[in-house]
Formats: structure tokens, sequence, C-alpha cells
């Protein structure tokens, strides 16, 4: 795929991210705001609001912060990989069929296909360096060590893949927080019940 391609059906998709995002802001879809009535006097106090007007557009500001971001995760992961670069998204449909439906592949999001008689590579998306913690990062570690397990010891998997690929939205590899050395196996801590399948 060109430079050109990749482009402009980004920029597709964005277009048509920004339009929905317009629309939720005209209709004042807030169903989905809560407000911590505990917290408020205190955010009120730590801004040093004049009024409740002002605090009122902090936390509608707050809120539509969140959305975006939680929005920018669904514009990359439902449309510009599978509509852009050709990944299979795992949506629902997909995972009613097996080796998919195994609970395994839940921590796995796309597939990358390959060329016809290569193995397919499986991805697992983050958003960026905090967005795991020690919890998850050992429970992908478990599930990514399943996934090759099965892969390397039977004749019955019929998805043959050739890696697992964890993909980060934003910043580098050299900021990321040791859970992403976490869930490859890699035990920074000097503890061995991490198993290194990498």
């Amino acid at each position: 795929m060109q430079k050109s391609q990749i482009i402009e059906g980004v920029s597709k998709q964005i277009v048509w991210w920004m339009g929905e995002r317009q629309k939720k802001l005209e209709e004042l879809r807030h169903e989905t705001m809560s407000v911590n009535p505990f917290l408020l006097p205190l955010i009120f106090g730590i801004h040093g609001f004049k009024n409740f007007d002002e605090l009122a557009e902090f936390l509608v500001a707050a809120h539509l912060s969140t959305g975006y971001a939680t929005g920018f995760g669904k514009l990359i992961d439902e449309k510009i990989l599978p509509q852009v670069f050709g990944t299979i998204k795992l949506d629902k449909a997909a995972r009613r069929t097996a080796p998919l439906s195994l609970s395994m592949f839940d921590e796995i999001d796309h597939i990358i296909p390959a060329p016809k008689g290569s193995p397919v590579k499986l991805l697992s998306l983050k958003a960026g360096k905090w967005t795991i913690q020690l919890t998850m990062a050992v429970q992908l570690n478990k599930a990514f060590e399943e996934l090759v397990k099965l892969r390397d010891s039977t004749d019955l998997m019929s998805l043959h893949f050739s890696e697992i690929a964890v993909g980060v939205f934003y910043g580098t590899k050299e900021t990321l927080t040791d859970k992403y050395d976490i869930l490859r196996g890699v035990n920074n801590h000097g503890k061995d019940c991490i198993p290194d399948f990498v």
C-alpha cells in the first residue's frame, strides 16, 4: 500500500469520526457523564473557581476530553485498522467461531493477514504507556502463553500465527512502563513467576 493511499484512507475515517463527535455535541448527549459529589468541592477549591458555572464548564470539558480519547481508540480499532490496513477485527461475530471463541483469544483484537501460505499475526491493542497495570500485564502474559502453547502443541489449530504483537497508539518504546516487559515474559523484578515465551 502506498503512503498516499494510507493518508487518503485515514483522512476519510477521521472526517467521519469528527462528524460523529460533532453530532454528539449538537445533540448534547451527555447521558454517560457521571459526577462525583464528594469530589466537586475539592475540584472547586483546587482550581479556585469563583462560581458553579466555572465548575460546570470544567466538568463538561473533562467529560468531552474523556469521550474524545475513548472515541479515538474506537476510531483506530474499528475503522482505520480494518478499513485502511486490512486487519480482521475480532468482533462478536468473529469470536463465535473456533478457535477464536476460546477464552485465550479475549486479549486479541485483530488478525493481521499474511501472504497466502504464510501464518498470520495476532494483534492486541493498548492506548498508551499507562494503559495496563501489573494485574493486566500478568493476565496478558498468561493468555499469550496459552496461545503459543496451543499453536505449538496441536495440529487441530485452524489458525496458524507467527507472532503476537502489542500495538500501542501513542508514545515511544523507550517510554513504556515495565508492564509491557512483563506481558512479554520479561521480568525485571527478579521473580520467576512469569513465563517467558518470547
